[in-house]
């Protein structure tokens, strides 16, 4: 007899999210958070895949002493496709952009926190609200996000 399980949602909040609105590339930015949150992310092998053909630029890094996790991720990724047979101009590229959250598609980057237990969210918003070319951050209440499933990596 085959037996079903049904995991439980991945509503446990254990991580928290930050939204950054930044005009900064993306190496900038990790470079950026490294010396205000005294980080020492690095680029992953290889970006994070939300589907076949759209990818988004990925950082992480694990503090083993404080047992928390840390990644920036680019919340939008932009993907090439050639026109369809049909349109006026079937041979010019159209440019597609995709959002890792998209309900947030005004925040440039994600940053995404996963803590053994509770992290002081003010001094977090505070050092990265110094580092320049920042615009704002502020912190993302997951409960109602729709798109929790994208963040599963």
């Amino acid at each position: 007899m085959i037996t079903h399980r049904i995991l439980e949602d991945y509503s446990e909040d254990n991580f928290r999210l930050f939204a950054i609105h930044s005009n900064v590339e993306d190496h900038a930015m990790a470079y950026g958070l490294n010396g205000a949150l005294k980080l020492r992310m690095k680029r992953a092998q290889s970006d994070f895949d939300l589907d076949q053909h759209v990818t988004f630029p990925f950082f992480e890094w694990k503090d083993e002493l404080q047992d928390i996790t840390w990644h920036l991720i680019c919340n939008s990724s932009t993907t090439r496709e050639i026109g369809n047979p049909g349109e006026l101009f079937p041979d010019e590229p159209r440019l597609n952009r995709h959002y890792l959250i998209p309900e947030f598609k005004d925040a440039d980057y994600v940053l995404r926190t996963e803590v053994a237990e509770e992290m002081e969210t003010e001094e977090v918003l505070t050092a990265i609200l110094a580092i320049p070319h920042v615009i704002t951050v502020y912190e993302i209440e997951t409960a109602t996000l729709k798109s929790k499933e994208n963040l599963i990596f």
